[in-house]
């Protein structure tokens, strides 16, 4: 994983962190000098990076404690050349990964997660002292006064004026979800905002709260589309909250907690995998939800036929002796395919046609069923490639069952005409991004849409060639999924909401 650290004195002198390796630009990234390559000295494993913002050459790590290295907090004076450990000391892997943070102005105190509990260092990391008996989910620092400070712990939120040896709970939205992220004003300290199960937002200093963004979460969302009715829309958030749109995105409601959110051709009933393990059917929309026992525990997706109304599947990959079940009575008997190969965290792609054709799209591996998912025979090998988390990591060509196009990670996309035993890239004006999900539009297969870590981009040859439609996405540069319904609608998910497409 990767973090990226700027000099709050040079905008030019940023790090990057890759892996065991620490990276430094003088030049706003023009180049870059490997400062540690992490062999033979610690750290040697890079979860929590931040600099210090009096002096861009003071840096402070976590590191979780590998290749003989001890767990802990380690500081470095000079430009992450050489480091030395803090008295910050963790147990094996218990440091939460990106949790260490300074204050922004300067840089006397210093907060971290591990072992299930909150750590500050009000001497810049000299000494540290448990702070707080709960982790934070999310931490901001008061910019006009550096020893307040507010914590996101579960639900709840808490506050500090003097530097961590304190805490108290402010008044909260009463929302019950998760907090997972907080920002304060940098005009006014008193207007707060805390992204949960929706935005929310103070300008009393969290006595009284508003609620914004038209009841969806404040985190990544990935759309799915109803077949049947280009008015309602539905959103997975990367909390796993579920929500429901029945005005074409205007408004939503949440609908429960799941991931893997699933529904037949004709949208009888909405599926998820919920947090408890669960197959979870609901037949009113979501308003109530009936729990149903899987075949075994640590189900990774799920996934529902799009023509046999009875028959959803529980997906295992690798985990598991067995890859994928079937249940051809809603779940309350189960059976086991056979043939597939250990593909890691698979998801299920069928044909358009009668869903007899099956793709099981994972990272370096595609299998593939031609009786609906009972038997799977290997593809051809994928080439080196690891496909994106998305749900919507791989769509089948509308007019030919043999032709799938698979999402990347690092390398864009990539194609298969002869049914996944040779694979082509179709990345001519997509270059090496990211691609979080990709779909085609039902009425005009040749015209392709792709969500990036670059934006939204669109072809109208079948993914031969792509161009960029980021007009109107109000500069965001990352699109979490995109969708199109029935009636060639296209929808996209960003960090600053859900847009339609006009004017294509």
């Amino acid at each position: 994983m990767t973090i990226f650290v700027m000099d709050a004195q040079n905008s030019q002198h940023l790090y990057f962190t890759h892996e065991s390796a620490i990276y430094e630009t003088q030049d706003g990234g023009l180049s870059w000098q490997k400062m540690k390559d992490g062999q033979g000295s610690c750290p040697t494993s890079f979860v929590g990076l931040v600099s210090d913002p009096s002096d861009g050459n003071t840096l402070y790590n976590a590191d979780w404690g590998v290749n003989s290295c001890q767990a802990g907090v380690y500081k470095s004076i000079d430009g992450g050349r050489t480091w030395t450990i803090t008295n910050f000391i963790s147990q094996l892997h218990e440091i939460q990964w990106n949790s260490l943070l300074i204050e922004p102005n300067g840089g006397q105190t210093l907060y971290i997660s591990s072992i299930g509990k909150l750590w500050v260092s009000n001497d810049k990391g000299e000494t540290w002292t448990e702070s707080n008996p709960k982790t934070c989910s999310a931490l901001v620092f008061d910019q006009q006064d550096p020893l307040t400070v507010y914590c996101g712990s579960g639900s709840q939120v808490m506050k500090t004026t003097d530097g961590g040896i304190q805490w108290g709970i402010v008044a909260t939205p009463g929302i019950g979800w998760p907090i997972s992220s907080m920002a304060i004003s940098p005009q006014d300290n008193n207007t707060l905002f805390w992204g949960t199960a929706g935005l929310y937002i103070s300008t009393d200093g969290g006595n009284t709260w508003e609620t914004h963004g038209s009841g969806l979460g404040g985190n990544g969302l990935e759309l799915k589309i109803a077949p049947t009715d280009s008015s309602v829309l539905y959103a997975q958030g990367l909390d796993n909250g579920l929500y429901l749109s029945k005005d074409g995105g205007r408004n939503w409601d949440n609908i429960g907690y799941g991931r893997s959110l699933s529904f037949d051709n004709i949208r009888r009933n909405l599926y998820t995998l919920n947090n408890g393990g669960y197959l979870a059917i609901s037949r009113d929309d979501g308003t109530t939800w009936e729990q149903i026992a899987l075949p075994a525990t640590n189900a990774q997706a799920i996934a529902v036929h799009p023509i046999n109304l009875d028959r959803v599947y529980a997906i295992y990959g690798k985990i598991s002796p067995v890859s994928v079940y079937y249940s051809d009575d809603l779940g309350m008997t189960w059976l086991s395919s056979t043939g597939m190969q250990d593909i890691s965290d698979p998801r299920l792609f069928f044909d358009h046609d009668q869903g007899n054709r099956v793709y099981a799209v994972g990272d370096l591996f595609v299998s593939r069923s031609n009786d609906a998912g009972v038997t799977w025979e290997n593809c051809g090998n994928f080439p080196s490639l690891w496909a994106s988390n998305s749900d919507m990591r791989a769509v089948v060509d509308f007019r030919n069952s043999d032709r799938l196009l698979v999402a990347t990670r690092g390398n864009g996309i990539v194609t298969s005409n002869d049914a996944c035993q040779s694979w082509q890239s179709s990345n001519t004006g997509l270059g090496s991004l990211f691609v979080n999900t990709v779909t085609i539009d039902p009425n005009n297969p040749d015209t392709i849409y792709a969500g990036t870590d670059g934006g939204a981009y669109v072809s109208f040859d079948g993914g031969q060639t792509w161009g960029v439609i980021n007009d109107g996405l109000l500069g965001a540069t990352v699109v979490y999924s995109i969708v199109v319904d029935k009636d060639s609608n296209v929808y996209a998910a960003t960090p600053y909401g859900i847009f339609k497409l006009e004017g294509k």
